[in-house]
């Protein structure tokens, strides 16, 4: 696993581990649809026994703080997740 996936694993699983979020689940396909990147986190003290994946179902109950997906040039896409800003 290269160095850039490592580190972008562990920057989510902090914000997962310092309670920000109860859960994550992130994945990046290309244009055709073929997976890039994919990680996901639980925070076992906030929802224990639960494990997440492509297949979950997760209810978006706010949508106040934005959660974007934008194309980018190229095959990758990029994610941004602004947590805890109004």
């Amino acid at each position: 696993m290269d160095n850039a996936v490592l580190t972008l694993d562990r920057t989510l699983d902090h914000y997962v581990d310092i309670g920000a979020v109860p859960l994550l689940y992130a994945r990046l396909e290309d244009a055709d649809g073929n997976l890039l990147y994919e990680h996901a986190a639980v925070n076992e003290s906030l929802l224990p026994d639960t494990s997440i994946d492509g297949d979950t179902w997760i209810r978006i109950r706010s949508m106040s703080k934005p959660v974007s997906i934008t194309p980018t040039r190229g095959s990758a896409a990029s994610m941004r997740c602004f947590v805890g800003k109004t």
